[in-house]
């Protein structure tokens, strides 16, 4: 889990990201979550983005000035 703003990001095995506001509730985000498994032990927070690694399924990238999800998955082994 990672914090951004009010809220926390939540890497799953099976959901793959999913955001936990302030009130408890879970909510997805329309390209990180889905049918995958993020590795807990891999995500990182920096000041502009957030990373996520997951098993199989690439980098996923948050850029957290436009709010917006991409994957990278050129050039990665697994």
């Amino acid at each position: 889990m990672v914090p951004v703003g009010s809220e926390w990001m939540v890497g799953t095995y099976g959901a793959g990201i999913l955001g936990l506001d302030h009130s408890g509730h879970f909510h997805s985000f329309e390209k990180a979550s889905g049918s995958f498994e993020v590795n807990p032990n891999a995500m990182l927070v920096t000041p502009d983005y957030i990373l996520a690694g997951t098993l199989g399924n690439g980098l996923y990238l948050y850029d957290r000035q436009s709010e917006r999800w991409s994957v990278i998955n050129s050039g990665l082994p697994s």
